[in-house]
């Protein structure tokens, strides 16, 4: 495997860790997570820290940094699924007054795209990005069901 590749994988392979966790994590701890040397990881949450992906807190416990938000942002508000489909999603909150979900099916799980609740600051399991196996959510149940038999059985 080319070097270049392997420290892309680390680098993902942290910034999941980090981004998976619900609190900061130490250096230890990320290291025991991933499976990598102290050493590589401190050079690694420098970059990150450096560029602002990653935040290094005053207890030395590391979390996603903002920058990390922001960039990813910049690609969702972009997707042309969410630009039309957000009045969609407007009307059914609107006229049933319930939590109306945006997903798409990614092999066989459902991600979900927007979220738009009578309750904003309602914190759900559907926020944002979470990632649901299809087959136990009732949107990956509906988008399962609008596959074709050999595109069901290659999501399943």
């Amino acid at each position: 495997m080319n070097d270049n590749v392997r420290v892309v994988d680390r680098v993902f392979d942290i910034v999941e860790e980090l981004a998976c966790s619900s609190t900061p994590m130490s250096l230890s701890a990320i290291c025991r997570a991933t499976g990598m040397s102290k050493s590589t990881v401190h050079r690694i949450l420098s970059s990150l820290c450096a560029r602002q992906y990653v935040e290094k807190h005053p207890d030395n416990t590391y979390s996603i940094g903002y920058k990390m938000i922001e960039t990813v942002s910049y690609h969702i508000n972009s997707l042309e699924l969410l630009t039309k489909a957000k009045p969609f999603l407007n009307d059914m909150l609107r006229d049933l007054g319930l939590t109306s979900h945006l997903g798409i099916l990614d092999s066989c799980d459902v991600v979900y795209l927007e979220r738009m609740d009578i309750y904003p600051s309602t914190r759900l399991y559907t926020q944002v990005g979470y990632r649901s196996p299809a087959f136990c959510s009732s949107m990956g149940k509906c988008l399962l069901a609008c596959l074709a038999g050999d595109e069901l059985d290659d999501a399943l």
